[in-house]
């Protein structure tokens, strides 16, 4: 739950007339998945010399909630999700 604290923190920072009510209200809409032991374990299959850790248990979150595209901004990680049978969508690409 440490994101859900720094999303929190970050949009009291940025607005802080409203920002930590705007955040719960958007959290609030958010599917969170646990990081537990399956997970990273599922991970280490997608991880290589080109996918990262972190991108790695982005597309194992990805798949799990069963979501059919993928919103990234990294080269490597839209790869590895296209490679993943994910529909990529990445702005300005």
């Amino acid at each position: 739950m440490l994101a859900v604290v720094e999303v929190q923190r970050g949009a009291r920072l940025a607005e802080p007339e409203k920002g930590s009510r705007s955040a719960r209200e958007l959290l609030d809409r958010v599917l969170l998945i646990d990081l537990d032991r399956d997970l990273l374990q599922d991970a280490v299959s997608f991880t290589s010399a080109r996918v990262r850790s972190l991108d790695a248990i982005h597309l194992v979150s990805a798949r799990r909630s069963g979501t059919r595209r993928m919103l990234v901004y990294d080269r490597r990680l839209a790869e590895a999700a296209a490679a993943a049978g994910l529909e990529v969508l990445s702005p300005g690409a």
